[in-house]
């Protein structure tokens, strides 16, 4: 790549300014290009786990990427034929990965996901750079309360209904969450198979979540969502139908269990979604619950051997909550997720850690990188079972949960 003295000199200084700041630059700080046709940007990963070092990326108006300190290279545009130069850059604050941006608004992610991009759109006027928005997490730091799906679920024989058995608002005292459960994979498995033949066999759906959902409002909690995912069946129109349709019914190769995976994910979080609105509850926040059995008893497990066809469904899904414009995060614990979909498999996402014994252990999980997977950032740690109020009288036991 060829610069001439000007464009050097501008390069040194720009990089003089960012290595002295480097400690100051917020997570999701980034610099558009110089008139040089090169643009600087902090790797805000990096700076957060080890500050004190120099970390900052270059690009050029070609494409082309410059790296120091303890920066990551993970590729760049360069000799690469461009339709329009590139005018800025952002780091992703949980992968460590950055964005490139080109004056048509054409994006160019790596190690960081692809959310879409203004290319090939006609613009009044030319990008001249970018930023990232940092996740917006619903939660205050300290607040607590619970989570609640089908189990507390009450049936009323006469008026053939569900209603919420477990009182959110009075024991404990709700101070600000309520996740709730919308769907569920069903383990009662058809006689004599070792894994469910089709969705509907295997797909449940929480019958008082409208109930729970209301509870929640009335309470003055934060509500958010969750559905729980699952290793696709033997045989489903939802396998061959989505993004990865194509490849997906190449026949029964490897790519094609990929592909066939990815859509299982993608369609299982629309049905969720989907099921939730019928309800006329809504969330900006919707968690993946991707964890196995807690129980020896059941005779199926969730998930597949092949952690490339788990890691699949969780992309799948997390790739659909993105498209409707949802905020997704997973739940899971640092032994379970990597064992599921596998130990390079880092989404990013938020993450509520399952797990915690006591209070005080789950504010500890908020800050031990030890209890983190996924790549993720903690924003909930859910504790030990606690005593609500149940509609009715008497009590019920629900998960506790506490805000990082």
């Amino acid at each position: 790549m060829r610069f001439c003295l000007t464009k050097r000199m501008v390069v040194a200084l720009l990089a003089t300014l960012a290595f002295a700041g480097a400690s100051l630059v917020p997570r999701s700080s980034s610099f558009a290009a110089a008139p040089a046709s090169v643009a600087v940007t902090s790797n805000a990963a990096q700076l957060a786990t080890n500050p004190p070092v120099g970390t900052y990326d270059m690009v050029a108006s070609d494409g082309g990427i410059f790296t120091f300190g303890d920066a990551g290279f993970y590729g760049s545009m360069g000799a690469t034929p461009l339709n329009a130069p590139v005018v800025g850059m952002a780091a992703d604050p949980s992968t460590g990965g950055y964005w490139l941006v080109a004056s048509d608004g054409g994006i160019f992610s790596f190690n960081a996901p692809f959310l879409g991009s203004m290319g090939a759109t006609p613009l009044n006027a030319p990008v001249v750079g970018m930023a990232t928005v940092p996740y917006l997490d619903p939660y205050a730091s300290g607040q607590y309360g619970t989570d609640v799906s089908f189990p507390q679920c009450t049936y009323d024989k006469a008026t053939s209904s569900y209603s919420a058995s477990s009182d959110l608002v009075a024991s404990p005292a709700n101070t600000g969450i309520a996740v709730l459960g919308v769907t569920y994979e069903n383990i009662l498995l058809p006689s004599g198979t070792s894994s469910f033949p089709s969705f509907s066999a295997s797909f449940g759906e929480n019958p008082c979540l409208k109930a729970e959902y209301l509870q929640a409002l009335s309470s003055g909690a934060q509500t958010s969502l969750y559905a729980t995912l699952w290793a696709p069946p033997i045989s489903d129109p939802m396998l061959f139908s989505g993004p990865e349709a194509v490849c997906a019914g190449a026949g029964p190769s490897s790519a094609a269990t990929i592909c066939q995976a990815y859509d299982w994910g993608y369609n299982l979080v629309a049905q969720a979604v989907a099921y939730a609105a019928s309800q006329g509850v809504t969330s900006q926040l919707w968690w993946l619950d991707v964890e196995s059995p807690n129980t020896s008893s059941f005779t199926y497990t969730l998930w597949s051997i092949n952690t490339s066809v788990n890691a699949a469904v969780v992309a799948g899904a997390t790739d659909k909550l993105r498209t409707l414009g949802y905020q997704g995060g997973i739940y899971s614990t640092y032994y379970q997720y990597p064992l599921i979909a596998g130990a390079t498999s880092s989404p990013g996402l938020p993450i509520w850690i399952a797990g915690a014994t006591s209070a005080s252990q789950a504010a500890a999980f908020c800050v031990d990188p030890a209890q983190s997977f996924g790549g993720g950032t903690p924003w909930l740690v859910q504790g030990p079972y606690v005593n609500a109020n149940a509609v009715g009288g008497g009590a019920t036991n629900v998960d506790s949960d506490y805000a990082c």
